[in-house]
């Protein structure tokens, strides 16, 4: 059970920080979304406290913190496959 409620938290917290930087109206034109300007501080604010090399520890298996380990993902595999959001 613990592991289940990890995974969805794990979910959430992905799909929060994604979300947050897409417009709310999708029939407008794109916009440019930046990694660093967008998602980075969201994924530092809301996810580094435990998914961090920084942190000592990584929920899960899953280090947010570099590219390696979100590709590699934790527990449950890759957090983020480049090219497929």
């Amino acid at each position: 059970m613990h592991k289940l409620r990890l995974l969805i938290t794990m979910a959430f917290a992905i799909t929060f920080a994604f979300s947050a930087v897409v417009k709310a109206d999708p029939s407008s034109p794109s916009e440019e979304v930046s990694f660093e300007q967008d998602v980075l501080p969201i994924l530092k604010a809301r996810c580094f406290s435990c998914h961090s090399h920084k942190a000592g520890k990584a929920g899960g298996g899953l280090v947010l913190d570099s590219r390696v380990g979100w590709e590699k993902g934790g527990g449950s595999g890759p957090a983020v496959i480049p090219g497929k959001p």
